[in-house]
């Protein structure tokens, strides 16, 4: 069964975990800040980035990497999705190098995996789910993310760049 979800470690202390005001990106672009931010997270344990699916309970995904990726692309995965029905997620970094297709089909969504690794194959290479487990699998994924920084992490979450970048998703808010 397809999975895409972050658990929480930390508690809520009141305590946040990244407080450097004078702190800025040598580069204003949101890879930057995405690098950093998920950086400072996995360092210090704070999430858990699961994905399981196509035949593996467990992807083995981590946040300095593999969530990085995944939330530079989810502002337009996400507009794909309500546009054409269909998008993309790539898990292309070394140690994934794979792709997921999700297509919305009426009532259920297809989820296609592609390896492009030669050590891994999906088997099975294709999940379906219905359209309302896959809409609160990623409501969830994306309210989990942007309600952690927030609480966690407001230096990064009020940027402008992370502000721009995240701001065309249904369920985001800005203060």
């Amino acid at each position: 069964m397809f999975q895409l979800k972050l658990e929480i470690t930390k508690k809520d202390d009141g305590n946040k975990s990244f407080q450097h005001p004078d702190f800025s990106f040598d580069e204003e672009h949101i890879i930057v800040l995405l690098n950093q931010l998920c950086s400072e997270i996995e360092n210090k344990g704070e999430l858990i980035f699961k994905v399981a699916g196509c035949g593996l309970n467990n992807w083995h995904t981590d946040i300095q990497t593999d969530l990085c990726v995944i939330l530079e692309q989810l502002p337009e995965f996400i507009t794909e999705m309500q546009t054409t029905s269909k998008g993309v997620l790539d898990f292309y970094e070394q140690g994934q190098e794979r792709t997921l297709e999700v297509v919305i089909e009426s009532s259920f969504v297809r989820i296609f995996c592609k390896s492009y690794s030669v050590d891994w194959s999906p088997n099975p290479s294709e999940e379906i789910m219905s359209f309302s487990e896959w809409n609160d699998t990623i409501k969830t994924f994306i309210e989990t993310f942007l309600n952690f920084t927030e609480t966690f992490y407001p230096f990064f979450h009020f940027h402008d760049l992370f502000q721009t970048h995240f701001s065309g998703l249904i369920i985001y808010k800005k203060k």
